[in-house]
């Protein structure tokens, strides 16, 4: 099937950077949080194939295990552990279900993952945390036993985040969030996300969020994700966007496969 975005042919699907390989375990953490990002802050997906989605979580929970078990070679982004996997998909097929089988899933859980220190995607507990914190909060989840649990867990990641927490998280001295010096910011932008849509979630039931230090309220919270995305933008010491193409300054030799190969190859160059 052809997929077309303007004039440019996307068939062979999204390529890594500059590598010119398709990754599928971060790709699909990618598409996950687009999907998110529409489903909080643009129009509703509309909810198809839900019975072949249950399909898919059964087959996944019935044959445990990482995905570079059975593709020997996915020896890139590999991944630590699939419990984080399993509870991320019960978390959103409760979501899109309310099918109680998921929330018990949930409740029967071996941990609800701990305070994380980061959410990639290679960790997910963070992401799975945050969603079940705002079905509690819109009423469609219990704040009882593990569901409980997994909204505490996911709250004191966010307190850690904006330093009112008992583990906070590392800031520049410029104060930036800082986790790695490898592509730090994917940790921000996600870590930014989940602070903004339990934002919302906070601001629809007037609540506000009890760190261990103060109280935090969602407009708090809003600020506090403008400034790490005004820093991301140009608003740090060097004056420079970290956005390719926003504002004036900019890095011009990014880890792009469109900056390191053309569009399309010759038959004969292959």
């Amino acid at each position: 099937m052809a997929v077309m975005l303007g004039k440019v042919d996307l068939v062979g699907g999204y390529y890594d950077a500059g590598d010119n390989v398709e990754f599928g375990f971060p790709q699909a953490f990618t598409v996950t949080m687009l999907s998110w990002s529409v489903i909080d802050f643009g129009s509703k997906l509309s909810a198809k194939n839900e019975l072949d989605n249950a399909f898919l979580f059964d087959f996944a929970n019935s044959h445990q295990g990482t995905y570079q078990s059975s593709i020997p070679q996915a020896h890139f982004y590999s991944s630590s552990g699939f419990q984080d996997e399993l509870v991320w998909a019960a978390a959103w097929l409760f979501r899109a279900t309310n099918d109680k089988s998921y929330s018990d899933y949930l409740n029967d859980a071996d941990t609800t993952g701990g305070p994380r220190t980061m959410f990639s995607w290679d960790d997910k507990y963070a992401g799975a945390q945050i969603l079940i914190g705002k079905l509690v909060w819109e009423g469609k989840a219990s704040n009882d036993g593990f569901l409980g649990g997994f909204k505490d867990d996911g709250e004191q990641f966010i307190c850690n985040l904006v330093q009112k927490g008992d583990n906070n998280a590392k800031r520049t001295n410029a104060g930036a969030l800082w986790w790695d010096p490898f592509n730090n910011l994917q940790y921000t932008t996600t870590a930014l996300f989940l602070t903004l849509s339990y934002a919302d979630s906070l601001s629809s039931a007037k609540a506000t969020l009890d760190c261990l230090f103060d109280d935090v309220s969602p407009d708090d919270l809003a600020s506090f994700a403008r400034s790490q995305v005004d820093y991301m933008l140009g608003k740090n010491p060097k004056g420079m966007s970290y956005m390719v193409g926003f504002g004036s300054s900019f890095p011009q030799k990014v880890h792009h496969r469109r900056a390191s190969t053309t569009t399309k190859i010759k038959n004969d160059d292959a």
